[in-house]
Order: structure tokens, then sequence, then C-alpha cells
């Protein structure tokens, strides 16, 4: 599958967090995988699991094979994040 890329946009409107943080909202456009299958993001951040898979952020699947998820981070937190995938016999 050829790798692609989504722009990270903070949100706007009533959703807008306060200048502390940037909230985002992380997009896996058609990404097709079995049914019971989990896709994570796991990271540095208590939110993202502090790199342990079992407790990553769930993204949530839509029709289309699309999967989302919103996440608060602290205004200039850099770090890195990785996408993993599992199926529902197989741990991350």
């Amino acid at each position: 599958m050829p790798a692609s890329t989504t722009p990270i946009q903070p949100a706007q409107g009533p959703d807008a967090v306060a200048d502390s943080s940037l909230r985002l909202r992380f997009v896996v456009p058609e990404f097709v995988t079995h049914m019971g299958s989990r896709l994570a993001i796991v990271g540095s951040l208590p939110a993202l699991g502090a790199w342990d898979a079992a407790q990553a952020l769930d993204l949530s699947w839509a029709p289309g094979h699309r999967w989302a998820a919103d996440l608060e981070l602290p205004r200039g937190w850099t770090g890195t994040v990785e996408f993993k995938v599992s199926d529902c016999l197989l741990s991350l």
C-alpha cells in the first residue's frame, strides 16, 4: 500500500481549546483492515499510552475505511507518534 500523508490541522470554532494546548485530528483515509482490527496511535504522552501499545489511543472506523481520532496536546510539544494495527486475536 503506498504511503499517504494527511495534514494535521487545529480544531476551530466551539471545539477549539485554550491557548496552552492544541487539539489535533488524526485521520487515516482508506485504510482497509479485517473485521475486529484495531488501529491506534502510540507515543510518549500518557494520552498516547506512554509507548505502551495496549494503552494507545484508538482511532474510530467510519464508512469508506476512514479512521480518525482527536487528541489534545500541550502547545509546543514535540515528539514522535506511531500508528499501530492489531487483529482481534493479536496484541499490538
